[in-house]
């Protein structure tokens, strides 16, 4: 009779141990929830969230070289739907994920916060392929 009492005792333990886990998991995720809910509300957070691992190792650049025409009172690209399609013929995808402007080209995927710097690393990635 003892060695049932001594394995319900194990197996209440390890359901307890169990138990305490699963806590403190759920209190991770709500504050995970609570960070996305944040950063997708614009109020910034302490804590990054990684949306994308960009597929181009290259560190992320902000500052491009001036690509665009030098009359700037006609437009250099015009927009369809996510498709940008430059006056020199080129044309690739743009899209809006996040709070971030991001760019699909054959060095991989990028994101910037400027929506007119991404259009322009866009058009240099496609010119130089």
């Amino acid at each position: 009779m003892e060695a049932v009492g001594v394995v319900f005792v194990l197996v209440a333990l390890g359901l307890l141990v169990l138990q305490i886990l699963m806590i403190a998991k759920f209190f991770q995720i709500a504050a995970d929830i609570s960070a996305i809910k944040n950063w997708l509300m614009g109020q910034g957070s302490a804590k990054e969230i990684i949306v994308n691992v960009p597929q181009n190792p290259e560190p992320h650049e902000q500052t491009l070289p001036e690509t665009t025409p030098s009359n700037e009172t006609e437009p250099w690209y015009r927009q369809e739907g996510e498709t940008i399609i430059f006056n020199d013929g080129l044309s690739g995808k743009l899209q809006k994920r996040f709070g971030e402007w991001w760019i699909y080209t054959d060095r991989g995927n990028q994101s910037f916060t400027d929506k007119e710097m991404a259009i322009r690393r866009l058009h240099k990635d496609l010119s130089e392929q």
